[in-house]
């Protein structure tokens, strides 16, 4: 996910960010200096307060559809349950 979300930065110009669970995860494994993606707690002090738009549909959509290339705050690939337990990263 995390590759994913750097290369919507790099190549897209798009504005991504990573929840805290992530920068831990990745923390054990690499520097802070090559870890590109800010955490979302760290740049908006009231984080939960933002509408974000659930988003489970193919990449593809992402990249070509008009609707979704200004003014949208998108949890990529956000949580789904599955009997009783939460799975991350969910997908369609």
């Amino acid at each position: 996910m995390y590759a994913a979300l750097v290369e919507l930065k790099r190549k897209y110009g798009m504005d991504t960010y990573i929840d805290n669970t992530c920068s831990d995860y990745l923390s054990e494994m690499f520097t802070p200096e090559t870890v590109e993606l800010p955490v979302l707690s760290d740049v908006f002090c009231n984080y939960n307060a933002i509408n974000f738009e659930p988003y489970n549909k193919h990449l593809k959509h992402l990249l070509s559809e008009e609707q979704y290339k200004k003014g949208r705050t998108i949890f990529f690939f956000p949580p789904k349950t599955l009997g009783g337990s939460e799975i991350m990263g969910g997908y369609k």
